[in-house]
């Protein structure tokens, strides 16, 4: 219960993708690409980086898959970032913010969604390579509409061709079409 008080304080059937095969068959992961803020220290564990995980609709494969990526950028023991995720055939998508803090090789963060304002208590694990993202609670109730954050998946390194932080992380906004 301490921790969801301090995220407080902080915060004011599937289909695998490619790497998710590659892990399953044995092959090593690859690490995610760092974003890292300037002259930042090393912290506990690296889960800064991309990750994604991909949702597909097994019975209608004709649809576009779903997905949930993030990005975190780590300094020291602290983690910022964003998301962005869609349900299967873009029916719904969202975006928002992240900020959490690392202990050994788990996140716990907050993750509030920009299309209903909930704010999710999420507990990341870096596991063999790949982040272990499990919902836990809801620090805020969101409106009456969905927000699109994964619950319980395994997320995996994704390459990004993002050059700028995110918003939470000291990102210019303007840069990223949001001023």
């Amino acid at each position: 219960m301490a921790g969801v008080l301090v995220l407080a304080l902080i915060a004011g059937g599937c289909a695998q993708s490619a790497a998710q095969q590659a892990a399953h068959e044995g092959v090593p992961a690859r690490q995610p690409e760092a974003l890292a803020i300037p002259g930042a220290p090393e912290g506990p564990a690296h889960l800064g980086g991309n990750w994604s995980v991909e949702w597909c609709d097994r019975s209608q494969p004709e649809l576009d898959c779903g997905f949930f990526n993030v990005t975190l950028v780590q300094h020291g023991d602290r983690l910022c970032g964003d998301y962005g995720g869609a349900l299967v055939a873009q029916r719904q998508v969202d975006e928002g913010d992240i900020v959490g803090s690392v202990v050994g090789n788990t996140a716990v963060l907050a993750v509030e969604s920009g299309r209903n304002g909930m704010i999710a208590l999420v507990r990341a694990e870096l596991q063999g390579g790949a982040l272990h993202w499990r919902e836990v609670d809801n620090i805020r109730q969101g409106g009456a509409d969905t927000a699109v954050i994964a619950t319980d998946d395994r997320l995996t390194p994704a390459h990004s061709a993002r050059t700028t932080l995110p918003r939470r992380c000291g990102g210019d906004a303007a840069a990223q079409g949001e001023g």
